[in-house]
């Protein structure tokens, strides 16, 4: 009887484009979502009130409809997902706020590189400042990505070493 009364609660959220997957409150920081159809700006809207942050839509990104489904993900990781099925990619600028645009894509092959190499490579395509921290030290590094956003490529070169980078209050990156 339960369940009938929650997908009927449910069924107006599905027309507008939201589904929530579970009754039950999401942990902290993770999101569980099912869009069909729905309008970015309505997504980044979402996104947004879940996470606090201040998440704006570019021009350029235009307002295309978005059906997938996201569960149990962090909410950043949940947005990069979807935002990717439109080939777009959210990206801090220098105030904090995220800015969906459309992605630049690359392709990058290094071997045996060093992280301060690949770091400044990335800065002059993207026209950020892209910082190593001196306690991070400059490891080699072989990766070859082809046809990925600047900004994802990065970020998985990073993650194959345990790596993030922060954007500060300018816009550059620190690693």
């Amino acid at each position: 009887m339960a369940k009938r009364r929650y997908l009927r609660t449910v069924l107006p959220l599905a027309l507008l484009g939201l589904v929530p997957l579970s009754s039950q409150a999401q942990t902290q920081g993770r999101i569980s979502v099912e869009y069909r159809n729905a309008a970015l700006t309505q997504v980044v809207q979402d996104f947004s009130s879940f996470s606090g942050r201040t998440i704006i839509v570019s021009p350029e990104a235009g307002n295309p409809s978005v059906t997938m489904l996201v569960k149990d993900v962090e909410w950043e990781r949940g947005l990069d997902a979807l935002l990717a099925t439109r080939s777009l990619v959210a990206r801090p600028d220098s105030s904090g706020i995220l800015r969906i645009e459309k992605e630049r894509r690359v392709v990058v092959e290094y071997e045996n590189a060093r992280l301060s190499k690949i770091l400044k490579d990335f800065s002059r395509f993207s026209g950020r400042p892209t910082l190593l921290e001196p306690n991070v030290g400059d490891p080699e590094i072989s990766a070859a990505l082809r046809n990925v956003d600047w900004q994802r490529a990065l970020y998985r070169i990073l993650d194959q070493c345990g790596f993030v980078a922060q954007p500060d209050t300018a816009g550059a990156l620190h690693v």
